[in-house]
C-alpha cells in the first residue's frame, strides 16, 4: 500500500465525520409547509443482497401539518404507522445526534414507551445519510379498548435526506417485535413479527398544483362514466348489502348533484323505478328522497346557493303522483323515528340498537330533503334531533381549541393558518355510534355526520321560527358543534377514516367530511385545507383505466393504456374510472368520492348561526 494511499484511508473517518458535523451545524430539518405532502411508495423487502425482492406495494402520505418540530408524528395512528414513525424521523437540527423517547398510542393498542437515537452518518453535497435504533414495548396496563399488547420490540433505520428540498428521499427499516392479543389467551395470542421495508418518495406537492381543477374535472368525468356502467337494465345500481332502493337513490344522487339532467335517459329510467317502490328502511327511504329533491332543484336555485344568496322559496316542478310519493315517503320516514329526532334500523334488523348516528344522520337528510319539496316536519323532530346528538356526545375529554377558516375569509400566512379564528372548548369529545356499549366507538364519519345534523336542526328551527329556539339552545347547539369540530381536528386525517375500528368506510368519510365542510361554511380545520388533502387523495386512489388490446397488425409496439370505446363490450367490463372498496367493485365508494369532488352537498341559503362568532 502507498503511503499517499494509507493517508487517505487514515482520514476517511475523519472526514466523515467533519462531513456529517457540517451537515449537523447546517440543520437537519423537513422544510414542507402545513398544506404541503409527500406521497411514498412502501414495499416489503425479501432475501438479501442481489437477491432481494420488493413486493407489497403501499401508499404513504405525509402531510406538513404530521411534523411536529421536524418530528414525523401522524394524528389518529394505528400500529402500522409505527414503522413509518421510526424510519422518517430526523435528528433535531444543528444536532450530530439526537436520543428519542416518548410515549405513542396507537389505536386498540397499549401505550408504547419508544427510545433510541438519530445520527447523522454521511454527508454529501445534497445528500445527508442518518441512522437510527429503537426499542420499544408497552407502559402500563390495557384498558378496555387496547386489544394488542406489546412485550418487546426493535428496529434499525437507514434514511437518505435530500438537503435542497428538505425531504426524505428514501428511507429503510428493519423492525421486530412481539405482541400479544389481549381477547384472547394461550399460544395462539402470542404473535412475533419481523420485516424490513422500504419507503421511496414517489410525489412531492407544494401546495395546490395549477392544474388541480382540470386533475379533478377529469377525475369527476371518468367516474361518471363508470358509474353509468353499473346500471342495469331496469334501470337499478349494482347494489350494496341488500339496499337496492337506496344504492339506486344514491346514483341518481350522484348523476345529478354531477351536473347530469333529469331528463337523461339513465337517469330517468331510474327515477321511474324508484317511484315505483315503496321504501321501508332508513337508509332507502332517506336517500330515496334526497335523489328526488336534486333531480328536480331547478338549475336557477343552484346558482343563487352556490353563489351565498337567500333563497325564500324553492320551487319543485313535481307531478301531482309524484308529490304524493314524496308526502308518503317523508312522513314514513319521520314516523320510522325510535323516538323524535333519532333513528335505527327497522325492527328484525338490529333488535337492541334502537337508535344510531349513521341512521339519524341520513333521516336528517333526508327529511331537510321534503322540506325543499313541501313537505313539513314537526317541530319536536328537530328539536329531537338537537336532543340525539347530546346524548351521544361522549362526557369526558380533555380541554382544547379549534381554528376554522371560513369561506370568504383571508389565509394571509400558511404557516399560522392553523393558529387563525382559535376558539376555547371545553373539552375535544367525539359523537358516538350509539348509547350501547357495544357499538359506542367513535369515529370521523360520525363527528361529521354530528356536526351536519346539528346545523340542519338549527337552521330548520331558525327557519320556522321556533319559539323553543333560545338563546340557551343556540349556545348549546353552537358549543356541540365546536366540540365536533375540535374532535376532528385532533384526529384529522384524510388518508384513512380516523379512529374507524376496522379501518373502512373510508369514502363513506369522506363524503361525510364534504357535508360538513360545506354546511358550516369551512374551509380549513386546524390549518388544514379538507378539499385539496381529501381531493389529492381521491385522484390517486382512482382505478386507473385498462390496457387496451393489442392491435395484431402493429406487431412489435407497445400496447396502450387508455377508455375503450364507449358502449363496447370491454367498456362494460371495465373497471376503470372505479373508487373500490377493499378491491369490490360497488356503486357507494365511488358514488361518495364523485359527490366529495363535485361538492355535492347544497349549502344552507339562510343564516345558520344564531350568535356571533
Amino acid at each position: 500500500m502507498t503511503r499517499l494511499a494509507a493517508l487517505l484511508l487514515s482520514t476517511l473517518p475523519f472526514c466523515l465525520a467533519l462531513g456529517a458535523a457540517e451537515a449537523a451545524d447546517r440543520g437537519v430539518s423537513w422544510r414542507i409547509g402545513r398544506s404541503d405532502f409527500l406521497r411514498y411508495e412502501r414495499t416489503k423487502v425479501t432475501g438479501t443482497g442481489a437477491q432481494e425482492k420488493h413486493s407489497g406495494e403501499t401508499i404513504v402520505t405525509v402531510h406538513g401539518h404530521d411534523l411536529s418540530e421536524g418530528q414525523y408524528s401522524p394524528a389518529a395512528p394505528v400500529i402500522d404507522d409505527l414503522k413509518h414513525m421510526l424510519a422518517l424521523r430526523l435528528t433535531h437540527a444543528g444536532a450530530l445526534a439526537c436520543p428519542v423517547k416518548f410515549d405513542w398510542h396507537p389505536q386498540q393498542t397499549t401505550n408504547l414507551r419508544v427510545k433510541g437515537d438519530v445520527r447523522i452518518t454521511e454527508s454529501g453535497q445534497r445528500i445527508v445519510k442518518l441512522e437510527g435504533r429503537y426499542t420499544f414495548k408497552s407502559r402500563g396496563k390495557a384498558s378496555r379498548r387496547d386489544r394488542w399488547w406489546f412485550d418487546s420490540g426493535s428496529a434499525t433505520t437507514e434514511v437518505e435526506f435530500d438537503q435542497k428540498d428538505g425531504v426524505i428521499q428514501r428511507a429503510r427499516v428493519d423492525i421486530r417485535y412481539t405482541r400479544e392479543d389481549t381477547k384472547k389467551s394461550g399460544p395462539q395470542a402470542i404473535r412475533t413479527s419481523h420485516g424490513v421495508y422500504e419507503l421511496r418518495l414517489k410525489q412531492l406537492t407544494r401546495a395546490r398544483p395549477k392544474d388541480f381543477q382540470e386533475q379533478v374535472d377529469v377525475a369527476i368525468d371518468r367516474g361518471l362514466k363508470h358509474l353509468r356502467r353499473l346500471q342495469k337494465d331496469d334501470g337499478t345500481f349494482k347494489p350494496q348489502a341488500g339496499y337496492k332502493v337506496g344504492t339506486t337513490a344514491l346514483a341518481v344522487l350522484t348523476l345529478t348533484a354531477c351536473g347530469v339532467p333529469r331528463e337523461d335517459p339513465q337517469v330517468s329510467k331510474a327515477l321511474d323505478w324508484l317511484f315505483q317502490q315503496t321504501p321501508v328502511k332508513t337508509y332507502d327511504l332517506a336517500t330515496s328522497l334526497l335523489a328526488v329533491d336534486r333531480a328536480y332543484t331547478p338549475a336557477k336555485e343552484l346558482k343563487a346557493i352556490a353563489g351565498g344568496h337567500t333563497v325564500e322559496k324553492r320551487v319543485r316542478d313535481l307531478p301531482a303522483k309524484r308529490m304524493a310519493w314524496v308526502r308518503r315517503t317523508a312522513a314514513a320516514l319521520e314516523k320510522n323515528a325510535s323516538s323524535p329526532g333519532s333513528w335505527g334500523y327497522p325492527p328484525g334488523g338490529r333488535s337492541l340498537l334502537k337508535f344510531d348516528t349513521s341512521n339519524t344522520q341520513y333521516a336528517v337528510l333526508g327529511l331537510r330533503a321534503a322540506t325543499y319539496m313541501g313537505y313539513e316536519v314537526r317541530e319536536q323532530t328537530w328539536l329531537g334531533v338537537i336532543r340525539h346528538f347530546g346524548v351521544v356526545l361522549e362526557r369526558k375529554g380533555p380541554k382544547g381549541t379549534v381554528s376554522l377558516v371560513r369561506r370568504g375569509q383571508a389565509v394571509p400566512d400558511e404557516s399560522q393558518a392553523h393558529l387563525l379564528n382559535l376558539r376555547k372548548v371545553p373539552r375535544v369529545a367525539g359523537f358516538r355510534y350509539s348509547t350501547l356499549e357495544s357499538h359506542n366507538h367513535v369515529d370521523a364519519a360520525l363527528n361529521c355526520a354530528a356536526i351536519s345534523c346539528l346545523l340542519i336542526a338549527r337552521h330548520q328551527l331558525q327557519v320556522m321560527q321556533s319559539r323553543k329556539w333560545n338563546a340557551k339552545l343556540a349556545k348549546e347547539v353552537d358549543e356541540m358543534i365546536a366540540i365536533g369540530w375540535a374532535w376532528v381536528q385532533a384526529n384529522w386525517r384524510v388518508d384513512r377514516h380516523p379512529r374507524h375500528p376496522s379501518g373502512g368506510w373510508y369514502y363513506y368519510f369522506l363524503y361525510s367530511l364534504e357535508r360538513a365542510g360545506l354546511l358550516d361554511g369551512i374551509k380549513r380545520v386546524g390549518g388544514s385545507d379538507w378539499y385539496f388533502e381529501g381531493a389529492m387523495q381521491l385522484l390517486a386512489r382512482q382505478t386507473p383505466d385498462p390496457e387496451k388490446k393489442a392491435d395484431p397488425e402493429k406487431k412489435g409496439e407497445p400496447e396502450e393504456k387508455g377508455p375503450f370505446e364507449e358502449g363496447s363490450e370491454e367498456a362494460k367490463a371495465s373497471k376503470g374510472g372505479a373508487w373500490n372498496h377493499k378491491g369490490r367493485d360497488e356503486t357507494p365508494p365511488t358514488c361518495f368520492a364523485l359527490l366529495f369532488l363535485k361538492r355535492g352537498t347544497t349549502p344552507l341559503s339562510t343564516p345558520i348561526t344564531g350568535d356571533k362568532r
